[in-house]
């Protein structure tokens, strides 16, 4: 069921291996990657050798899933939230290759994630923004990406402040919610339900059960889960809750600990 899916979503190439994703061929339009980062998150899109990423994953990785991509330079970045599993292979990333801009959402208040961020900022071309609801960012040609919420003015930091965003193109659409709570869930099923539809979701918190809950899934109605976590990880993600959940909704789940990346 899965790879028919992919079959629909004119997915160019899949193959998994320890390091990440390698692909056969550059896909002609946008296509939009999960590589395996252990237990952190990463999304890419790519469009010829041009890349735009949510979240880099953290420091360490179980391999080498940067050079697996088939990138001379990156777009942009946007950065979920400032947990180490989300942002910690930014450093890296940037050493890497040329990067436009790093975007962010609510930043906590500590001195050294401002120091950290500022440090970013002067390594990518053109700067950092920080996004609101209803930005659209300008990355790859054919990716439509618009930012559906970062979270409570009210709230500092935290998983309630992920940004969420969503991917659309000419093969399908992901939507991405960094760590958002169940709480965060309910409150954007209920403000935007017809907005939050995508045919990819990358499950919020690796797969969590205080996330994905039946409301969020029902509301996004996706025809592929994505659960990015690592192998025998200390918190048992992916829930077995959660995949109850997918199973009672026959959501089909790719989880890179067991199939690699996608």
């Amino acid at each position: 069921m899965v790879k028919q899916f992919l079959s629909f979503l004119a997915v160019t190439a899949l193959a998994a291996c320890d390091a990440g994703l390698q692909s056969a061929a550059p896909a002609q339009g946008v296509s939009v990657r999960f590589p395996d980062v252990g237990q952190g998150h990463a999304t890419v899109a790519v469009k010829g050798d041009t890349c735009a990423l949510i979240d880099a994953g953290p420091p360490e990785t179980p391999g080498d899933w940067m050079g697996a991509l088939p990138c001379r330079s990156i777009a942009g970045v946007l950065v979920t939230h400032w947990d180490l599993d989300h942002r910690g292979g930014l450093a890296a990333l940037l050493a890497r290759f040329p990067v436009g801009h790093v975007w962010y959402g609510h930043l906590p208040q500590e001195d050294s994630v401002q120091a950290r961020l500022d440090g970013f900022c002067r390594i990518a071309a053109k700067g950092c923004s920080q996004v609101r609801a209803g930005d659209r960012l300008d990355a790859l040609e054919g990716l439509d990406w618009e930012i559906l919420s970062t979270g409570p003015d009210s709230l500092p930091d935290g998983n309630e402040t992920s940004v969420v965003s969503r991917l659309a193109f000419a093969g399908g659409s992901v939507l991405v919610a960094g760590d958002l709570d169940s709480a965060g869930e309910q409150r954007l099923a209920l403000a935007m339900p017809a907005r939050l539809r995508s045919d990819v979701l990358l499950l919020s918190h690796h797969g969590s059960g205080g996330s994905n809950s039946l409301q969020w899934l029902g509301s996004v109605r996706p025809r592929l889960a994505v659960v990015q976590c690592g192998r025998n990880n200390r918190y048992g993600h992916p829930a077995s809750t959660t995949m109850e959940r997918l199973q009672a909704l026959r959501i089909p789940a790719w989880v890179t600990s067991e199939q690699g990346g996608l």
